[in-house]
């Protein structure tokens, strides 16, 4: 006992000092010790298997993260019962782990499974219930599932108004934000800025003023107004974000280098060359402070996140490159953000989904047509494969194989596209 209690004290200390290798193997030789012992299910073991997730996750390793992450609600589901509100932690950073891989579909288990104990707990009008159905949403769009989210996301708001919830708490800025990403969803664009001007009054007049929390807001803001056809309002914004984040988190911290690279795929897509020429700088910027972050592990991130706005930056590279019809160079970083993601995410990612995308446009533009057709259903079979049949990500893929088609004089493929994307967007309309 004393052995694996020493252990874990040397994998916790390993942790806080940054060597997780070190940690995880400490913690792992102290599980080991345990199941000797015959205590499998302690407070000890289900401390380490939480923090061995959380670390082997950092370091990459997701498939065995994952299988720890699930491994800690057994145990805690053990020890304390299956209704026990212990197990909604556990069962939260799992769920979490899980989408941001993306796997929804796996997720959405997680967190019904989390909101049945805090629905048993604390009641299906509590505060802990309508938290819990929030998660459920976020699960849902995450599927492509849009109403049935919108369904959780609005019960959530009425379960905050009728508990009279302070308008600053963070629950009720998450549950709005994840509503308007729903209009976003739907194309309603004018009810989702109208969410969020609304999320960013509340913030700004509450103790969220000036914070990181406002700062992630506006950055969502910044992306409705994208969307809208608002650029120079969108610029301004993502301009205030980099600012804000700079004050708050440093200059090389990884998140200024992702609004600096959305401030400059943003400025990438304007027809004056001045802009765009500025948009490279900004992605420059952006690509350094990441370069920075791997080199010296500052800014207060891990290499993989750190990697997939590198991923990101190449990416908009590549459309600023295409913008200034530059397209030897925009092919390159196309496809450097291609081998990039794939190296992240594997090869059914909706990250390389748009990294593929984008070097369609770029091969059907340079009238390489059968290669882009190619990439088109490899977009297609991602998409399906991710967000299921009836995503709007998926009727914009059959959209863009249809115009392909088209000029292709593939007439009979081309409207077998145009009819399904056509049925998605109705379905979502709904």
């Amino acid at each position: 006992v004393e052995y694996a209690a020493s252990l874990e004290a040397l994998g916790d200390y390993q942790a806080d000092t940054g060597d997780s290798n070190a940690a995880v193997d400490s913690l792992k030789e102290a599980l080991k010790v345990r199941d000797i012992l015959r205590q499998p299910t302690s407070q000890e073991a289900l401390s380490a298997l939480a923090t061995i997730s959380t670390l082997e996750e950092r370091q990459g390793k997701l498939d065995s993260s994952l299988q720890n992450y699930s491994r800690a609600c057994d145990v805690c589901a053990e020890m304390y019962g299956e209704s026990s509100p212990q197990l909604v932690q556990h069962l939260d950073s799992w769920a979490v782990a899980l989408e941001r891989q993306g796997l929804f579909a796996q997720s959405l288990p997680v967190r019904q499974r989390a909101l049945n104990v805090r629905t048993s707990v604390f009641g299906e009008a509590s505060l802990d219930a309508a938290e819990g159905g929030n998660n459920v949403g976020v699960s849902l769009l995450g599927m492509g599932e849009v109403v049935q989210g919108k369904e959780y996301f609005q019960e959530a708001l009425k379960v905050y108004e009728g508990c009279k919830l302070d308008p600053n708490d963070i629950r009720i800025y998450t549950t709005m934000k994840n509503l308007a990403q729903v209009h976003v969803c739907q194309g309603f664009l004018e009810e989702a800025h109208s969410l969020l001007v609304r999320t960013v009054e509340l913030q700004s007049k509450g103790s969220s003023r000036g914070s990181l929390s406002l700062a992630d807001t506006l950055y969502q803001l910044a992306g409705v107004l994208e969307k809208k056809g608002d650029l120079n309002e969108a610029c301004d914004i993502y301009e205030r974000v980099v600012h804000m984040r700079e004050r708050w988190l440093g200059h090389s911290h990884v998140d200024v280098a992702l609004a600096l690279n959305n401030l400059g795929a943003l400025l990438g897509g304007f027809e004056e060359s001045t802009e765009v020429e500025k948009a490279v700088m900004c992605l420059k910027r952006s690509l350094h402070i990441c370069q920075q972050n791997q080199e010296d592990s500052k800014g207060g991130t891990d290499k993989q996140q750190t990697d997939a706005v590198v991923a990101k930056v190449f990416n908009n590279l590549g459309l600023a490159l295409k913008n200034l019809n530059w397209v030897g160079e925009a092919e390159t970083m196309f496809n450097r953000s291609i081998e990039k993601r794939q190296e992240l995410y594997g090869e059914n990612s909706p990250e390389l989904a748009v990294s593929l995308n984008n070097m369609a446009i770029l091969l059907k533009d340079m009238n390489r047509l059968e290669e882009a057709e190619l990439l088109y259903h490899r977009c297609l079979a991602i998409d399906e494969k991710v967000y299921g049949p009836d995503h709007p990500e998926v009727a914009t893929d059959c959209f863009n194989l249809a115009a392909l088609l088209t000029i292709m004089k593939k007439d009979e493929g081309a409207r077998t596209y145009t009819e399904r994307c056509m049925a998605i967007d109705e379905k979502n309309e709904r």
